[in-house]
């Protein structure tokens, strides 16, 4: 029962459309976050809770008394209106601690549908319960040594996705303020996190302050000194700052694999030595997008050049989005971050309403 895959990968591997993926959910298949395991329930099908004609009472009469402090006195409501109120209530979901609700009935316009679908397609869902869902629907034979042969197998993963080196090289880490960084892995939406949501006890770790340094600095490299001072004495200060990056490696690492697979090693470093530059000096591994702090400003273009920019851009992304491929797929990545960085720039100056800023950041994708 431990294996989990993705929506987009039962629409690949069993033929399912986008609104079959959705109405499997709506009809039981449960479908969980794409972060944690935390199940998503349809609020349109959940039991809810409906309040007692005492409880409907005591709340209108905390709002007499609220609205009398400034109207003066008001008469109750007549218990006739408490019983319509009572019998016309839709009440409220009721959801198991710790989990969430939303709605997976289909939106009648087009662009809403397909954000719903572009949603689901992230959601993950448990080997057994495919397997269960479908049997209880007729679509399995019950025999359970035809289960395996029936059962969605994960798409086949490339090298790319499956060496820790290539993997870490595709990873972008950027600087969003002392307190936040931004996360993005390969072509997925990119996420910001708080220095307690990547793992680190405070923003005022030295790991942490190291990591915004790395990010912050123009050349984004970190100096830990040399292993041996004068009389071949051990240099304590270097044994501190490489233990810094392996602290800084161990929380982006966990971070990492509690939403990709396949995981990176525990023990894996994502720092190295930069032999072009003198003696101790380490980069990342990872890559720092160019919109990043201290690398490109595109506060100085202007309007005009900053919108023609992003059409370009938008453009650019469709036709790559549409080609694929290993060189695509680098150059996707890059005009996505340029991309994303120009559209934020231009909504902060107000050049750029958000819905238009969203139809830049989030295209519509063809089924």
């Amino acid at each position: 029962m431990g294996e989990w895959y993705y929506g987009w990968e039962l629409i690949q591997t069993k033929g399912w459309t986008p609104t079959k993926l959705l109405n499997n959910i709506k009809n039981g298949l449960p479908a969980y976050d794409e972060e944690i395991d935390r199940q998503i329930f349809d609020l349109d099908t959940r039991p809810r809770h409906k309040k007692t004609i005492e409880e409907i009472e005591r709340e209108e009469d905390t709002k007499r008394k609220k609205a009398e402090k400034w109207a003066g006195p008001c008469m109750p409501l007549p218990k006739t209106i408490i019983e319509g109120i009572h019998k016309n209530q839709t009440g409220i979901p009721i959801i198991p601690p710790g989990h969430k609700a939303m709605s997976f009935t289909l939106p009648t316009g087009k662009t809403e549908a397909l954000k719903l679908f572009d949603k689901i397609k992230m959601f993950r869902f448990k080997h057994q319960d495919i397997i269960d869902y479908e049997q209880s629907h007729g679509r399995y034979p019950t025999d359970p040594g035809s289960q395996h042969d029936t059962a969605p197998a994960p798409a086949t993963p490339t090298p790319e996705q499956t060496d820790p080196e290539a993997v870490i090289r595709n990873l972008q880490i950027a600087y969003e303020s002392d307190t936040e960084i931004s996360v993005k892995v390969g072509t997925k939406k990119q996420k910001t996190y708080s220095s307690t949501d990547m793992g680190f006890a405070r923003e005022d770790t030295k790991a942490w302050r190291a990591l915004i340094q790395i990010l912050k600095s123009p050349d984004h490299s970190y100096h830990v000194g040399v292993a041996y001072g004068e009389g071949k004495k051990r240099n304590p200060t270097y044994d501190n700052n490489r233990a810094i990056l392996r602290e800084i490696s161990k929380k982006i690492v966990s971070s990492f694999n509690k939403t990709n697979t396949p995981p990176l090693p525990d023990n894996f470093q994502i720092f190295e030595r930069n032999k072009a530059e003198r003696s101790g000096t380490y980069g990342p591994k990872f890559a720092i997008p160019i919109l990043s702090i201290g690398d490109v400003d595109y506060n100085d273009l202007s309007r005009d050049t900053l919108i023609a920019d992003i059409e370009e851009l938008s453009s650019r992304r469709a036709v790559l989005d549409s080609r694929g491929g290993e060189d695509s797929e680098k150059e996707l990545c890059r005009i996505i971050a340029e991309l994303e960085g120009k559209v934020i720039i231009a909504v902060n100056k107000k050049w750029l309403g958000q819905n238009r800023a969203k139809s830049y950041l989030n295209p519509p994708t063809a089924d």
